[in-house]
């Protein structure tokens, strides 16, 4: 599918602003290889903009025509947790199989299924500002892992990207200064979201016939010693 520049820069520049509506597609560039560059987008909800980019890239890194360094993916909204995964496989397969050093920028210019802290929901246009807590959670635990593997640089956009876009991509009758706002509000809640822990799992505890519960940061589905079993799972209230 051939992807406009035009229309790939325009929808980065709308996605995620209040009182703006939301783009149909979540688009991604990717910049390699010095000056070269390729827009994608997605085609369904299953089928993500990321994926294509990446899949461009392993073509390139198969044919030894993907320079050692570091490529920046700019992408309409934050990768989703599959496509954190794909971008790590990625990274780990250039070097493993390939032998290539490579280095990524992801620079995203909105949140995908999060919880902004700075959204107030009494007067927000788009559901996709209020997930659940379940998808608020998966989206943000694949974003810090892949903020946390070497290699890897996870950030959201700022002034000099949009001017360093239009430069790589040559489309200037895009403006980007009514982000100015936006961007700085955009980076203060990654900030935020980032610093945050995931929500504790709960287990029962069966012992003896007892029954107890208690709260773990770290998830074990079973585990026995003895005469106890103990069964965890997430969950943000327990009843028993």
């Amino acid at each position: 599918m051939r992807i406009s520049k035009e229309e790939a820069l325009k929808a980065m520049v709308k996605s995620g602003v209040h009182g703006q509506d939301w783009p149909k597609h979540v688009y991604a560039i990717a910049l390699y290889n010095g000056n070269e560059y390729f827009p994608a987008r997605n085609t369904n909800r299953q089928d993500h903009a990321e994926a294509h980019a990446i899949g461009h890239l392993q073509g390139l890194l198969r044919r030894r025509q993907l320079q050692p360094g570091v490529i920046k993916l700019f992408v309409s909204a934050s990768p989703c947790g599959e496509c954190s995964q794909r971008i790590i496989t990625f990274l780990e397969t250039a070097r493993w199989q390939h032998g290539v050093h490579l280095k990524i920028e992801v620079v995203f210019s909105s949140f995908y299924r999060i919880q902004r802290p700075s959204c107030n929901r009494r007067n927000c246009r788009d559901y996709r500002h209020c997930p659940s807590d379940d998808d608020h959670w998966t989206q943000v635990d694949g974003l810090k892992k892949l903020r946390d593997t070497p290699g890897v640089f996870l950030r959201t956009v700022n002034q000099q990207d949009w001017h360093n876009l239009r430069n790589v991509l040559g489309v200037y009758n895009i403006g980007y200064r009514c982000r100015k706002k936006e961007d700085e509000l955009l980076k203060k809640d990654f900030q935020e979201i980032m610093g945050a822990s995931s929500p504790p799992f709960h287990g029962f505890h069966f012992n003896m016939g007892s029954l107890s519960v208690c709260s773990f940061s770290n998830p074990v589905m079973l585990g026995w010693a003895g005469s106890t079993v103990s069964i965890y799972f997430p969950s943000a209230f327990l009843y028993y």
